[in-house]
């Protein structure tokens, strides 16, 4: 895992990824958006994710694309989001069984993933947590303008946010085509 504190500088795009009245039009977050490595970059979050996988990770060139979406938490909106991989499954199931397609080969994880907070206020609580591989849960706190590369076949989850909001924009790359 690499976590970079005051990611990036005073600059359009950070303005973009924080603005208060574009966040609060997607109340509910942003849906997962598959794009791929090579297309057209046309909105800041696409910008914010060809700069994380092509210069921060320099991984581009062995990817496919990545996946997007965003989260808007706060203590009304949500309690938290529970132990799960980010995984290749289509639907929806308990994390028992995305373990158990993953080791069975059924199911693979994304290649590397990453979590940058848009917030401008720190919130109470939405902590992510890693449970590593000897099973220690590894806490990192929502800060303002950090960014968090991590390993995705980390089983991992968010705390429930108690005050204050919660904003990211996370990204899995992928060496697989997944919009298929």
């Amino acid at each position: 895992m690499i976590i970079f504190d005051d990611f990036l500088p005073a600059s359009t795009l950070k303005t973009e990824l924080v603005n208060d009245k574009w966040w609060e039009q997607h109340k509910n977050g942003l849906p997962i958006t598959w794009k791929y490595k090579n297309t057209s970059i046309h909105t800041p979050i696409e910008h914010l994710c060809d700069l994380v996988w092509t210069k921060v990770a320099g991984i581009k060139t062995i990817l496919c694309g990545w996946e997007y979406w965003g989260h808007n938490l706060d203590a009304q909106n949500t309690t938290e989001l529970s132990f799960h991989y980010d995984n290749d499954i289509k639907e929806l199931v308990p994390v028992e069984e995305e373990e158990k397609r993953m080791l069975n080969g059924t199911a693979e994880h994304a290649y590397k993933g990453f979590i940058y907070y848009c917030h401008t206020e720190l919130p109470e609580g939405g902590y992510l947590e890693l449970e590593h591989k000897d099973k220690q849960i590894e806490r990192i706190q929502p800060v303002p303008n950090r960014l968090i590369i991590f390993d995705t076949s980390l089983k991992h989850r968010v705390t429930a946010v108690t005050a204050g909001v919660r904003r990211s924009i996370i990204s899995n790359a992928w060496q697989k085509d997944l919009s298929k």
